[in-house]
């Protein structure tokens, strides 16, 4: 049976109040006593219903916004940190827009090269801040904020390795510019290899059965627990430390700030005439362990990475400092 073809709206006369009615999509419709009038009001709302309804203006989310949301979940989610790192980088590209209420998915490429390009910045720290960008974007499309990231097609920076790190000599003569209380903390990093961020936040409620440990919602990147192996030399160097809040602190007992730390390191560059940074001696750590025959799985799940490629890219120095490759060379021939 064929479908039944609706009924055309008609004008209806109701005798007992004298008026005539229209209905028009399930509405009645009053439209007076007098027949050309009503007739008249019935064209007006036919021609109101054929036009479209005007379609709403959907506010649109703001890069602003959005990464303001980043933030926000980053600070719940991540360590202190990178939350710092986060906001320092993402108001920067902020700044950097001529139009401060773009929406997020309008921003393209060509806004993130506007703040990186031109700068003499190291590659490093321009792929840093366009990956902050970038993930503030990739959370907007994950939690649904957007459908797509817009600046999907970025190209940043080749990654490059730090050249400066200093030999074993070096590292003995950096010792011999500083003083204690300092120097136990470079002694420390040279023995285990931790991160700069990491022997800031030691507290004595960290050093468990001889390890220091930190849970996973104190690690870098809140997914694993951080364990930190010690040396002797290193445990000797913590055990002295369990009294106050923080395991390494200033003349003052305050715990190190990341100034501090970069503040005393340039001060023993002047001295030793060579810029090296606190993690340039986790980068003599790593190549010291890896020359002495520790295999790259051990020596990256000591550094806590969670694969060799880090490692690999980043880290490991075999021989640029030392005629280590050479002896091994020598070795395969004797």
């Amino acid at each position: 049976m064929e479908n039944a073809m609706p009924r055309p709206n008609k004008i209806w006369y109701r005798k007992d109040r004298k008026t005539y009615y229209v209905r028009i999509g399930g509405k009645l419709h009053n439209l007076g006593k007098d027949k050309k009038e009503a007739q008249t009001a019935f064209h007006e709302l036919m021609s109101k219903r054929e036009e479209p309804e005007p379609k709403k203006q959907v506010e649109k989310l703001t890069a602003a916004a959005l990464m303001d949301a980043f933030l926000l979940w980053v600070k719940e989610n991540r360590a202190e940190p990178t939350f710092e790192k986060h906001a320092r980088h993402l108001q920067a590209f902020l700044d950097s827009l001529s139009d401060q209420t773009i929406a997020a998915e309008d921003v393209r490429p060509h806004h993130v090269d506007g703040l990186i390009s031109g700068k003499d910045w190291a590659n490093n720290y321009k792929r840093t801040i366009a990956g902050s960008v970038t993930a503030a974007f990739n959370w907007g499309v994950k939690r649904g904020y957007l459908d797509r990231t817009p600046i999907r097609c970025l190209d940043v920076p080749p990654s490059e390795r730090r050249e400066e790190y200093p030999s074993q000599a070096e590292f003995d003569k950096m010792l011999g510019k500083t003083t204690e209380p300092f120097k136990s903390l470079l002694v420390f990093v040279s023995e285990t290899g931790a991160r700069p961020q990491e022997v800031r936040a030691m507290q004595p409620r960290h050093y468990i059965d001889g390890k220091i440990q930190f849970p996973v919602k104190e690690s870098k990147g809140k997914k694993h627990a951080r364990v930190i192996y010690l040396t002797d030399k290193a445990r000797e160097i913590v055990e002295k430390r369990l009294k106050g809040e923080y395991i390494f602190t200033n003349r003052s007992g305050r715990s190190w700030t990341k100034d501090a730390i970069n503040c005393r390191m340039r001060r023993i560059s002047e001295k030793v005439g060579k810029h090296y940074c606190l993690y340039s001696v986790r980068h003599l750590t790593a190549t010291r362990w890896l020359e002495a025959g520790m295999d790259h799985l051990t020596v990256a799940k000591l550094l806590s990475h969670r694969s060799t490629a880090m490692l690999s890219l980043v880290y490991s120095h075999i021989g640029e400092k030392t005629d280590f490759l050479q002896q091994q060379i020598n070795r395969m021939v004797e």
